[in-house]
């Protein structure tokens, strides 16, 4: 059976596509408790597993331009060193793994400038709104996969209001998910589409 190797991965949006389709999905977060922090997970046991494909969408708070005027703090914390180690764990991962495709998400920043492996291998940028959600939040995806997807572009809406009157596609209620973490689930047309090319 071919497996899906999906990090960061809360809601299981990105991953759902090939779940679907019969893959064996691992999904991996932090959120899901023990067992599940990127930082110790043993990735040899999926050396038998015929992982194909690797998704992360690792925490991007450290490194989006949205932060920047708290990279500073981050940086002295000691967060930033953090995220940066998360990132290159995946890349270990694909290392030792060699799957047939793999992506790492994250929107504009300076992950490129803090991990150099990372430069040289953005393949495409993408907002929500190109695949179907109406939103306008540019992120880019970095790896070796197929980048030429469908897009179904609707009309983004700018400012999106909370409570009542916020998109459905935000309203996922899980324990300890915040408005920004659901502001940050994979786009379900996005991830349709990047399923249809890379599969």
């Amino acid at each position: 059976m071919k497996t899906i190797l999906s990090l960061f991965d809360y809601s299981g949006t990105w991953s759902e596509p090939y779940r679907e389709a019969g893959y064996k999905v691992l999904q991996y977060d932090l959120k899901f408790g023990p067992g599940n922090d990127i930082l110790t997970l043993d990735f040899n046991q999926f050396k038998n597993q015929n992982v194909v494909g690797i998704l992360a969408a690792p925490p991007c708070t450290h490194f989006t331009k949205a932060s920047s005027l708290n990279w500073a703090f981050y940086d002295k914390a000691g967060l930033t060193n953090i995220s940066i180690e998360l990132v290159k764990r995946v890349l270990y991962a694909v290392k030792l793994l060699y799957p047939k495709f793999w992506a790492i998400e994250n929107p504009p920043g300076r992950i490129e400038k803090l991990i150099p492996e990372m430069r040289n291998l953005k393949l495409l940028s993408f907002y929500p709104y190109e695949f179907g959600t109406p939103t306008y939040k540019l992120t880019n995806l970095y790896g070796n996969f197929n980048p030429f997807l469908f897009r179904n572009f609707v009309k983004p809406i700018y400012k999106i209001k909370a409570g009542k009157n916020e998109l459905d596609f935000l309203k996922l209620h899980k324990p300890g998910y915040c408005r920004g973490s659901r502001r940050s689930v994979t786009p379900t047309g996005f991830a349709q589409s990047f399923f249809n090319s890379n599969h």
